[in-house]
């Protein structure tokens, strides 16, 4: 038995050692997991053909591999050696389970016109991962594109990875999608850098030069579309179909796309007389620009362009002649142009061609009819913000979120992949039901706020606590943060985070107000030009300290009661500048200072020329009627002050406390009141003489404090 045993097991070890032999005769075996093979290119390789579970060189013997694969090489070197070269991925690859990937790494595969040879071409219902690693390039011959992907509805190519990819296509066709009369579709791409160039009578390359570059006078590293008055009548789009066919169901989720369309072809989409049709795209940074008389995204020239989706990322898109940025080309004698849906992102593009046919946030036209709107982003010199991703977005009711929106979605709008143009501009599509004039914006990008109020088509945001108000808004300042919008009561749960100052400015007179929170500590504020008209045109209250800049010409009015600048009983304010501030309280209240029955807080002015027009029975500048003062001290600048009781004190019955303190630096201008010039309290302290209303005012007391504590 033992003897048996042996031989038996000898025997078995002896088939097994030949099986793994006939497996390296033949060349392969089947993968194991995560396995990857790498094949490099040469001159004088002419076809790599890739099947489900084996592979061929050259036409060569079958070699069994059903992994991923990786291409590196070049068909050609700096020796002027060179053959035509294709990557032919067979009909099947890749359909049971749809996870295998082929992955460019620094692959050049460059064929000249007269080759008429595809660089990469994926048969039937081969579906295709294609990843991308360092620089990549292809280049097709006359007639082929520089990545077939046509043919069975099955059939699919995605693109994806951290590297780049140039293609362009040979005369007549796209650079990805289809050869010459041969429609592109199912194509995908969700993240790398990718340039594809349709092709035209002049595309390619003729020959190589000894010293590796492309013969004299002929070149490919295409930078723009076609000629804009060209009527050339074959050429293929960048993505999608070559010439008399459509590109069809082509979807953008990330990455860096740019694809321009040869004569009469579009960006993405048809080639020329070809239509565009299922066009998405949901993330990513797009350009596309079509050849003459082609769209950017959709229809070469003559034809239509159906179901364009843009729900997300920033779309730059470039028509030629009369043909739409993003919709039909020129010359389109066929109906039912359109629908096109916008859910997200930032457009750079004209749609509004489109019109007839509608821009909505559904597919279908029962959808909500959008509107354009453009947002020009500055910075404090009044700079573009340009390339800037939005980190966050309101605009009126509608809220940016980092995900799709959805179709129907009136509320929000996806902002995944948006940034500003090299212009500083931000392009929507909005439901204008839900954005009527005079919503407020707030964009935030590099985390700082740009805001500003809808006046029209175009709106400017300002800078970072750079801050148009606009009637009807109020804006709250916190410690850490503002809000700005109708609400005059806000919570802190809809400000938005800042800490940084503020310049405030108006464009006329403007119904608005300013509200520095409870607690606020020392917010540096300027005033540039500002002109409020309102019931409480600028409260700073209790425990808030501002720094408050005057430049320009400005001007606070108040309502019934209300102070012009109010300062709170613990609040306080020091005013500086060179310009000029005029606040004017409404009946029974101060000018600067106090509302009616309020003491006002800590005035301090160091600078500016600042005037203060109290109510009748309160101080220009202290207390508002039965209101008291703490302290005013003004140490520079020129300040006249007019009340219906003091033009500096308190209000009519007031407790008499509170300090004065007039310093030898500041210019008096006109100080007068029905009562007192300047109320005559016990601690106040004069450094010059100040204006007495009659003879009868009696003369203030002495004050223990010194001068130089005055000052």
């Amino acid at each position: 038995m033992k003897k048996a045993f042996a031989v038996k097991s000898f025997t078995m070890t002896m088939m097994a050692v030949l099986l793994l032999f006939a497996m390296i005769l033949c060349g392969g075996a089947e993968a194991a997991d995560n396995e990857t093979k790498t094949i490099e290119i040469h001159p004088g390789d002419e076809c790599l053909t890739i099947y489900d579970d084996y592979y061929t060189m050259n036409d060569g013997e079958r070699q069994d591999w059903t992994g991923d694969y990786m291409l590196t090489g070049a068909n050609f070197n700096d020796q002027g050696e060179y053959s035509a070269f294709k990557v032919i991925v067979e009909d099947g690859y890749n359909m049971k389970d749809d996870t295998k990937s082929i992955t460019l790494n620094n692959l050049s595969i460059l064929n000249t016109t007269d080759s008429e040879t595809c660089a990469f071409y994926i048969w039937g219902n081969a579906r295709v991962n294609l990843l991308l690693e360092g620089q990549n390039q292809l280049l097709s011959g006359n007639y082929q594109p520089g990545i077939q992907r046509s043919l069975e509805e099955n059939g699919a190519l995605t693109i994806e990875g951290n590297g780049s990819l140039f293609v362009q296509g040979g005369k007549y066709a796209a650079g990805i999608g289809g050869g010459a009369y041969r429609v592109g579709k199912n194509i995908t791409i969700n993240s790398g850098t990718v340039t594809a160039a349709g092709g035209s009578e002049t595309s390619g390359i003729s020959s190589f030069e000894k010293d590796g570059s492309t013969a004299a006078g002929t070149s490919w590293m295409i930078t723009g579309a076609g000629t804009e008055n060209s009527d050339a009548p074959y050429c293929g789009a960048g993505i999608g179909g070559g010439t008399n066919a459509d590109g069809r169901n082509i979807t953008i989720n990330g990455g860096t796309v740019t694809a321009y369309g040869a004569d009469g072809a579009s960006g993405i989409g048809g080639g020329n007389n070809g239509f565009g049709e299922s066009i998405t795209i949901n993330n990513g940074l797009v350009r596309a620009e079509g050849g003459s008389n082609a769209a950017g995204i959709g229809a070469g020239s003559l034809c239509c362009a159906h179901n364009i989706a843009i729900n997300g990322g920033t779309v730059t898109a470039v028509g030629q002649g009369s043909a739409d940025d993003i919709g039909q080309g020129a010359k389109c004698s066929v109906d039912g142009n359109g629908p096109f849906q916008v859910t997200g992102g930032t457009i750079n593009a004209d749609m509004t061609g489109n019109e007839t046919t509608g821009i909505y946030n559904n597919m279908i036209q029962t959808g909500t009819a959008l509107t354009h709107y453009t947002f020009n982003l500055k910075d404090p010199s009044g700079n573009a913000v340009s390339c800037s991703q939005v980190q966050s977005l309101t605009v009126g009711s509608c809220t940016g979120i980092q995900e799709p929106a959805g179709q129907n979605n009136d509320s929000q709008y996806s902002i995944q992949g948006m940034q500003t143009n090299e212009d500083g501009q931000l392009t929507f599509y909005m439901n204008s039901n839900y954005i009527p004039f005079g919503s407020n914006v707030t964009v935030v990008v590099n985390n700082a706020a740009y805001v500003g109020s809808i006046t029209g088509s175009v709106t400017d945001l300002t800078s970072p606590g750079v801050i148009t108000l606009q009637d009807g808004s109020r804006l709250t300042i916190w410690n850490d943060g503002y809000y700005l919008g109708t609400d005059t009561d806000p919570s802190e749960s809809q400000k938005i985070s800042y800490t940084g100052g503020y310049s405030l400015n108006s464009e006329g007179r403007t119904d608005c107000g300013v509200t520095v929170k409870n607690g606020a500590s020392d917010k540096n504020i300027t005033i540039n030009d500002l002109d409020i008209d309102s019931e409480t045109p600028f409260v700073i209250e209790n425990a808030a300290s501002v720094n408050l800049t005057v430049a320009g010409t400005n001007t606070f009015r108040a309502g019934e009661g209300k102070a012009g600048l109010q300062i709170s009983e613990d609040g306080s304010v020091v005013i500086n500048g060179t310009g000029s501030l005029r606040a004017v309280g409404g009946n029974c209240g101060a000018g600067i200072g106090g509302t009616e029955a309020m003491t006002a807080g800590n005035i301090t002015i160091n600078s500016g020329d600042i005037t203060a027009v109290g109510g009748s029975d309160a101080a220009g500048i202290g207390g508002g009627s039965q209101g008291g003062v703490t302290r005013i001290v003004l140490n520079g600048g020129t300040v006249s002050a007019v009340g219906g009781e003091a033009g500096i004190g308190l209000g009519r019955n007031a407790s008499l406390k509170g300090k004065i303190i007039v310093g030898s630096d500041v210019t008096l201008g006109s100080i007068t009141g029905t009562r007192y010039a300047v109320t005559p309290l016990t601690n106040n302290v004069y450094q010059q003489s100040v204006p007495k209303l009659n003879a009868s005012e009696s003369a203030p007391a002495e004050s223990a404090e010194s001068a130089d504590t005055a000052a």
